[in-house]
């Protein structure tokens, strides 16, 4: 049996093998810019500034009865498309889901539902057709969703309301899968805005101080607080206003074929979370994309605190999977 110190340096030996003589798949990306636009994007700026100004009316913007839901979900046609994030405390299934955002396409309408208050009947309540709820939207394969890393969001649905999210694309895999360069690991949300997004410097300046705030708001547990602060309406609808704006960019710039790997992917991190087994806690492994990195996956499985400084893993900025619990 190899001591301690041994196996740790055979595998980081094999590591550094991995990194110098075998490359990740080959892909033959579509107008991909190798830096951001000299240009503001003008989609992007109007979608900030449309989501920043329904902050201000909250009593609009937030759903928090049975009659505002089922007009609501009144609205979304089967050929809409939901761009979604959820918010709660330690958002999993050991957690909570107080606040589910949703921004419905064509329409550039964007509510917050107002899970903690309704309960149970956030999922069951029908439309005016008496029989579409948002669990069957949800649930159905052909309304397109999509979410930036859908792993937590998947998890404390299923585990905590029996919601099977199903026709995702799980935007985070998207923007890798079509990324020039190293693509080894996934990307948070703030750095691909940031990379990709050609906002104004106000807006970019007005999103990122946004974000940063939630920060404060997740350690004070704000999202379980009510009447909901205009502060918090303000971060959620900051977290869904440039998703369509990444989808358009990163759809560019893949093939069918890859959109496709993309898309099963996405399937599979739902069937993942949905384990009765699974880890809902930090590892290495959550922050690899999923095609180049089996070599990679196997030296962490065998030695789970290989340092992070000499694996170079955490040298992208990636959001670690939330929550950290």
């Amino acid at each position: 049996m190899l001591r301690p110190q041994t196996f740790q340096s055979s595998c980081l030996s094999v590591l550094r093998l991995f990194r110098k003589q075998i490359a990740l798949p080959t892909l033959q990306p579509r107008n991909i810019a190798t830096s951001s636009a000299a240009s503001p994007s003008p989609s992007a700026s109007e979608s900030l500034a449309a989501s920043l100004a329904s902050a201000s009316a909250a009593s609009e913007t937030v759903i928090a009865s049975e009659e505002a839901l089922g007009s609501f979900l009144s609205s979304i046609a089967p050929s809409c498309t939901l761009y979604l994030d959820l918010e709660g405390t330690a958002l999993s299934r050991n957690g909570t889901v107080s606040l589910i955002t949703s921004l419905v396409y064509p329409q550039r309408t964007t509510r917050l539902i107002d899970v903690l208050t309704l309960g149970k009947a956030a999922f069951t309540t029908p439309a005016r057709d008496g029989r579409t709820t948002l669990k069957s939207i949800l649930e159905d394969p052909t309304i397109s969703k999509y979410l930036w890393d859908v792993r937590s969001d998947a998890d404390a649905l299923w585990a905590l309301y029996g919601v099977g999210l199903r026709g995702v694309t799980d935007l985070q895999l998207l923007e890798n899968a079509g990324r020039a360069g190293n693509r080894k690991l996934i990307r948070g949300l703030s750095k691909s805005i940031k990379r990709d997004l050609a906002l104004t410097p106000a807006d970019l300046d007005r999103w990122h101080r946004t974000k940063t705030e939630g920060k404060r708001l997740m350690d004070e547990n704000r999202f379980d607080v009510r009447p909901i602060a205009p502060d918090v309406v303000e971060y959620c609808l900051g977290d869904v206003a440039l998703l369509p704006a990444l989808h358009e960019l990163y759809g560019g710039r893949v093939d069918a074929e890859w959109l496709a790997k993309v898309v099963d992917e996405s399937a599979r991190r739902i069937e993942e979370v949905q384990a009765v087994d699974y880890d809902t806690t930090f590892t290495y492994k959550k922050m690899l994309a999923p095609w180049g990195g089996d070599l990679v996956v196997k030296v962490l499985d065998l030695n789970p605190d290989l340092p992070a400084t000499d694996a170079e893993l955490p040298a992208v900025d990636v959001e670690p999977v939330k929550p950290l619990v």
